[in-house]
């Protein structure tokens, strides 16, 4: 009789775990095929900004170029130019930033540098989301403005004339001769942003950086080289942009409007 009642006991315990076992199986499931659909969702709806890594970021691709210039059409009061293609945004549509020469379209234009966030949503509307000035004095040391006692005689200026894909040549020469003092990286020039007078010279130039490490990474940096009145050329600054801070949510985003 005993034996009988301890077969009983081991057989109702065997089908509880059974039944146990099932229940944590069926959960585990449920959950393989919740969380990567919730995953895919949040790509489809979010992303960082991504620099765009083509040597060519001068010139605007067919679609950031279209996006521009359907955003850009009704503006009125200013003028702008485009000069590099920094990076952009996948979100629902993409924006894309890019920095411009901006010139008032008054008597007497003064150029300035700006930012400009384009979105483009998933059915081709285009619209300027934010802009922001790019302050090239925020970017910079100015550490060349004490080389030899000297006093700051005036501040920066933005350039009136650019080439795209090409340093001016004076830029061009001071550029290549500073880029020799730093190993590790491979810069790009994407835009030549201006130059500063003090005991010698001061340029800025934004250029893509490139790490020669075994897994490269990409940034957006501004150089600032000096030339002194000997003509003897330092890289006295590299200051990294990061593309947020120039960047504004536009409304909707996160139900479908606000890296290549």
């Amino acid at each position: 009789m005993k034996k009988i009642l301890i077969m009983l006991l081991m057989l109702l315990m065997s089908t509880a775990l059974v039944v146990a076992f099932a229940g944590c199986g069926g959960s585990s499931e449920e959950a393989q095929t919740e969380e990567p659909a919730a995953a895919e969702e949040d790509g489809q709806l979010s992303g960082g900004w991504t620099v765009y890594a083509d040597s060519s970021a001068v010139e605007l691709p067919e679609p950031v170029k279209t996006a521009f210039e359907k955003a850009t059409e009704n503006l009125v009061g200013n003028e702008f130019t485009p000069l590099a293609y920094m990076s952009k945004q996948v979100v629902a549509g993409t924006n894309y930033q890019i920095l411009c020469k901006s010139v008032m379209t008054t008597s007497d234009p003064e150029p300035s540098l700006q930012v400009l966030v384009v979105y483009m949503d998933l059915d081709g509307r285009a619209e300027v989301s934010n802009i922001t000035e790019f302050d090239i004095g925020k970017y910079t040391d100015n550490s060349g403005a004490d080389v030899g006692e000297a006093h700051l005689a005036g501040g920066w200026e933005v350039a009136e004339d650019y080439t795209k894909g090409e340093l001016p040549e004076e830029v061009k020469a001071v550029y290549e001769k500073a880029i020799q003092q730093i190993d590790g990286s491979n810069f790009t020039p994407m835009a030549y942003l201006g130059s500063q007078v003090v005991a010698g010279t001061n340029y800025a130039v934004m250029v893509e950086d490139e790490t020669t490490a075994e897994e490269p990474v990409r940034n957006i940096q501004v150089l600032t080289i000096y030339e002194d009145l000997n003509g003897k050329v330092e890289l006295s600054n590299i200051c990294t942009l990061l593309p947020a801070e120039f960047a504004e949510r536009p409304d909707g985003a996160e139900d479908g409007g606000d890296d290549q």
